[in-house]
C-alpha cells in the first residue's frame, strides 16, 4: 500500500496480517529479511515467537515451502 512518497509493508506470517513499518523508497522486487540481519538491523525466530506469543519452531515450521529461502554462510557477507 502506497501513502504519498511512503509505502506500508505488510506481511501475511504465521496466521496473521501484521504491519510491518512504514519505509521510504520501497519498491517491488526489493529484498525483504523476515528472519536475519541486513545491515546493522538483525531479527531472529525467537524475537518473532516472543512478539507474537508463539514460539520459535512454530515460526520456523510455517514457512514451509511457500518461500525461497536462501542461506548465506556469514564468511561471505
Amino acid at each position: 500500500m502506497s501513502f504519498g512518497t511512503e509505502t506500508v509493508v505488510c506481511i501475511w506470517f504465521v496466521g496473521n496480517l501484521y504491519i510491518v513499518d512504514s519505509i521510504e523508497d520501497v519498491r517491488q522486487g526489493d529484498i525483504a529479511v523476515i528472519i536475519g540481519k541486513s545491515g546493522e538491523a538483525e531479527i531472529t525466530a525467537c524475537e518473532i515467537a516472543e512478539q507474537t506469543g508463539k514460539i520459535s519452531n512454530e515460526i520456523l515450521s510455517r514457512l514451509g515451502g511457500r518461500l525461497e529461502k536462501y542461506f548465506i554462510h556469514p564468511t561471505t557477507l
